[in-house]
């Protein structure tokens, strides 16, 4: 849920912590800290790994809720945006010299792949940074897309955003119409819609294409084509027949919802180098009109958060249901 709060590019930036999933450096680093200072978390299934997020048992923690604060045990009664404004006010004010911990570990995780490969998901999300620049808004869908976001390296100026505690897949694509027209109106500080969902999620809200279209909102549109709802998958039933979803032209989405209206389709995208080759191409994302990118990755694919988090919610439903309905009622 972090993704997209801090500026990445100072030195300070450690990386994004989500549970069992994270980066070994990023995850020891949290629970190691003398003090944990919590900004409105609001802790879920996905975004804590299945709750095997860990602190110091020592720690201090300190909880900056909406209405409340909360030191240690003790709660206050006061909202955590006057905290912070009073907070930041001192801190201009009364400036403390305190020498920072030095970020030894790379906040990203790190791959080797060949232009030739197969196109996975721990090569698209490291090279999505070199796509991203100052004044894009980026929405992350539910599931694949919000997680592997948090390997991309955003620059600064960037804005982005998911949503993990409701887990309500098909909500980017309808965002980004939102997020296109508050470009339009912002008066040239923002400049890009960017969305990147899977193909799963978008068939909930595909229709929401012909108001990017004739609204001219410009988005820029990564879908991700597994062949059906992998964090399901992951979750529970590979192979399961209800885990699959309809097979559409991608190509022909544009002239389907606006046939009236510019559109322009990138893909197949199936290995490494054709996506390579396109993020490097100067037109890409500037020609002014909705440009669909289709990227082909495996059904069981995706980043190593996922798979470790699908694999507790998997093995915690299994133990439930050996619990049988009176285990369930005592829980």
């Amino acid at each position: 849920m972090g993704k997209g709060g801090l500026d990445e590019s100072i030195p300070q930036f450690a990386g994004v912590h989500s549970g069992a999933g994270t980066l070994p450096a990023v995850k020891e680093a949290l629970e190691s800290v003398d003090t944990v200072i919590w900004i409105g978390n609001y802790p879920s299934d996905f975004n804590t790994g299945e709750f095997t997020t860990v602190v110091n048992k020592d720690a201090i923690v300190i909880d900056l809720q909406r209405f409340a604060v909360s030191i240690g045990k003790i709660q206050y009664p006061v909202s955590m945006k006057h905290i912070l404004q009073r907070l930041v006010n001192s801190l201009r004010s009364n400036p403390i010299s305190m020498a920072s911990r030095h970020i030894t570990w790379d906040p990203y995780p790190k791959f080797n792949f060949q232009a030739s490969d197969d196109l996975k998901q721990d090569f698209l999300w490291g090279k999505l940074s070199s796509f991203f620049r100052p004044g894009d808004v980026i929405i992350g869908e539910t599931g694949t897309s919000a997680f592997g976001l948090c390997d991309t390296k955003l620059p600064s100026g960037v804005m982005m955003f998911n949503q993990t505690v409701y887990g309500s897949i098909g909500y980017a694509t309808g965002a980004i119409v939102g997020v296109g027209q508050a470009i339009k109106e912002s008066e040239g500080k923002w400049k890009r819609p960017v969305l990147v969902t899977g193909e799963g999620s978008m068939h909930l809200t595909i229709q929401a294409l012909a108001d990017m279209l004739r609204w001219d909102l410009k988005p820029i549109i990564f879908v991700l084509n597994n062949g059906g709802y992998t964090v399901e998958r992951l979750i529970h039933g590979k192979e399961a027949f209800y885990n699959e979803v309809a097979v559409l032209d991608y190509s022909m989405l544009g002239k389907t919802f606006g046939p009236a209206f510019e559109s322009k389709y990138h893909g197949p995208i199936k290995t490494c180098g054709e996506l390579s080759s396109l993020l490097r191409d100067p037109n890409f994302g500037n020609v002014g009109c909705l440009e669909l990118v289709e990227l082909i990755l495996p059904p069981l694919d995706a980043p190593s958060a996922v798979i470790k988090t699908g694999a507790a919610i998997d093995a915690f439903n299994k133990a439930k249901a050996e619990q049988g309905p009176s285990g369930i009622q005592g829980a």
